[in-house]
């Protein structure tokens, strides 16, 4: 009987160990699949922007299509293009969705790279700046919007090797 008792405690051991085991694989399946999800929306995406960009000739047009595909395929609230200007000192907004002041609509808002803020920084890095609850972030940050933006996106803008300026995108969300 001792050996029954032992060989059915082994089996319950064994049970709960598959148990543990299919739960772990079914949690990682469900992560795979929203990864791929995930992914698949990126292309998608990618290829949405990149069709609809290559349709349009006109610079002007370009920069606000694009702000407004990276806010519609993106998900974020405000979308923003600061381009170098030729002294290599300044972003200066060029294109943006953000409702603003007649003194910081596109084209008058500058930003001296000597400043220290996620624009700056990442033109400065050449690096990618993210942050995911802004009321975290050590690095100040710059909206033309209120102070209720939670989450930050800036991107180098870079074309054949040089840097052009950088995109920044902010969401309510984090």
């Amino acid at each position: 009987t001792q050996n029954i008792s032992t060989a059915l405690q082994k089996v319950k051991q064994n049970e709960a160990a598959l148990e543990r085991a299919n739960f772990e694989l079914k949690s990682v399946q469900a992560t795979l699949e929203q990864r791929i999800e995930n992914r698949t929306s990126q292309l998608q995406a990618s290829i949405k922007m990149g069709q609809t960009i290559s349709k349009i000739l006109d610079p002007d047009e370009l920069g606000t299509q694009f702000v407004q595909i990276f806010i519609t395929l993106f998900d974020y609230d405000f979308a923003s293009i600061y381009l170098l200007d030729e002294t290599g000192k300044w972003a200066v907004l060029k294109y943006t969705n953000q409702e603003s002041p007649i003194s910081l609509q596109a084209g008058t808002l500058r930003l001296d790279l000597s400043q220290s803020n996620s624009i700056t920084s990442t033109l400065r890095t050449q690096r990618a700046y993210i942050t995911n609850d802004l009321s975290r972030s050590s690095e100040p940050f710059t909206t033309l919007q209120s102070s209720n933006i939670r989450s930050e996106i800036t991107l180098p803008l870079q074309a054949r090797g040089s840097l052009l300026g950088a995109i920044n995108l902010q969401a309510y969300q984090p």
